[in-house]
């Protein structure tokens, strides 16, 4: 799963600080850039894409509608969402904001739980993918890192990269740069295997630790790079045979 990269203006660092711990407490899939006033903003959103934009409605150098304005016109990020934040103490200016065109107003004050529902509404990650995930029953996954050599369990798999559960005492071999994944399907009486697929870690979720509070058991998300046409009509004829549930069948 790719990061949601979200553009933070406001011109108190503390503030800042405050919205990026509460963010990260119910959000792992975030990263954070930071602006202190406008022109710093449009500077970051003229250089970078962004999934939406998080400022508060009291800017110092500039107003917000005019922010949003000079954003309208950059190349990455003419249609990006853009979430007000109101510091109003007793909420007064929603009215205004709206008035003004702003559809996503927080009031931070008062339900700063609104900022995350807002988040996950303008750019909810389950909308990003392209890839259709099927399960195939069986279906071992073997990874070669380096010298070392790791075999897991799959979860689901996609045309885009693969899911899988694993148990290691080497889990750095998993950040290691140069990884290749084998996918191992059981068939009507032998193995079929795609060998070889050039893959990145993605994501990493820990869900049993050993005595010595290493990771232990482990769900392991990696991204396909890009694939040799070969492994690429591979996986491609495996996927239409899990869409038919021929495999389903052979087992």
């Amino acid at each position: 799963m790719r990061m949601r990269h979200i553009l933070l203006v406001h011109p108190t660092r503390s503030i800042r600080a405050l919205i990026k711990k509460f963010v990260f407490a119910e959000l792992g899939d975030v990263e954070f850039v930071e602006a202190d006033n406008g022109e710093g903003a449009i500077a970051e959103l003229n250089m970078n894409a962004f999934d939406t934009v998080v400022a508060t409605a009291e800017l110092a150098d500039m107003r917000t509608t005019a922010l949003r304005a000079k954003m309208a016109e950059t190349t990455h990020n003419a249609k990006t969402p853009f979430i007000v934040l109101s510091e109003d103490e007793g909420g007064s200016d929603r009215q205004t904001l709206a008035q003004q065109g702003f559809e996503h107003v927080v009031h931070i004050r008062l339900r700063p739980a609104e900022l995350i529902q807002q988040i996950n509404t303008v750019c909810n990650p389950r909308q990003w993918r392209k890839d259709k995930r099927y399960y195939i029953p069986k279906t071992k996954v073997i990874i070669e890192s380096g010298t070392a050599q790791l075999d897991g369990a799959l979860v689901n798999i996609s045309r885009g990269g693969l899911l899988m559960e694993l148990i290691t005492y080497e889990p750095e071999a998993l950040m290691r740069e140069e990884i290749q994944l084998t996918v191992r399907i059981p068939g009507p009486t032998d193995f079929y295997d795609i060998a070889m697929l050039p893959a990145k870690l993605s994501r990493l979720n820990i869900t049993e630790w050993h005595l010595n509070s290493a990771p232990a058991a482990m769900r392991a998300t990696f991204i396909f790079r890009e694939l040799p046409q070969e492994k690429a009509e591979q996986l491609d004829q495996v996927l239409q045979l899990a869409v038919e549930d021929k495999l389903a069948e052979d087992n």
